[in-house]
């Protein structure tokens, strides 16, 4: 008897289960969260959006060659509707580093705030082959809608200071590392200097 007794007491040898209710500061911060993210939705006027990208430069960025150097080109694709939007700058040859200094920009119409959650923006630094076709060295994709919701004077992460954006809705001078989307190389592969605005249909261009 004493054996089944204390083979009964180890069966319910564990703490009771204790039911969770969420801080009362939780849940208000929650709720401000939401009904934050609601008004910057409410605030996104649908109409005709302007991407524009401001490619700087590029920094040690993985060689391809057998010297120990690439042919690198920046290319941007902008995907925002129906169908993709690509453009190139030129290319740099036998180098890891190279300053571009090119500017593009990309009209949309139509677009909403859902539509802008939806973007994205894809900058591929590629290495130019003509006989073998070109080598995808690195990428970095964002959002547009985060960037379009940058209030203006943000200071840029790792910058002087002082040294920010004055205007709204651009990710201003932001050096970017880049990583390689087949997992073949671990880490950063390489750097990209950029700006990104994203202009509504109330912003002056």
């Amino acid at each position: 008897d004493d054996g089944d007794e204390a083979e009964e007491e180890e069966e319910h040898d564990f703490p009771p289960y204790e039911f969770y209710e969420p801080n009362e500061d939780i849940v208000e911060a929650r709720l401000e969260e939401r009904e934050e993210r609601r008004l910057k939705f409410e605030s996104v006027a649908a109409g005709t959006y302007t991407v524009k990208v401001h490619v700087i430069q590029v920094r040690e960025v993985r060689a391809c060659n057998w010297d120990g150097t690439s042919d690198p080109r920046v290319s941007i694709e902008i995907n925002l509707g129906d169908t993709p939007t690509v453009a190139q700058t030129r290319v740099e040859p036998s180098c890891t580093s190279a300053v571009y200094d090119e500017r593009f920009s990309f009209s949309f119409g139509n677009v909403s705030g859902i539509d802008l959650a939806k973007s994205r923006v894809r900058v591929t630094v590629q290495d130019d082959n003509t006989f073998m076709g070109d080598t995808d060295i690195g990428t970095w994709a964002s959002d547009l809608l985060g960037t379009y919701l940058l209030p203006p004077g943000v200071q840029r992460a790792n910058s002087k200071p002082m040294d920010f954006a004055a205007n709204a809705h651009e990710m201003y001078r932001e050096w970017i590392g880049l990583i390689d989307r087949t997992g073949e190389h671990q880490g950063v592969v390489g750097y990209v200097q950029l700006s990104v605005v994203v202009l509504g249909p109330h912003d002056w261009a």
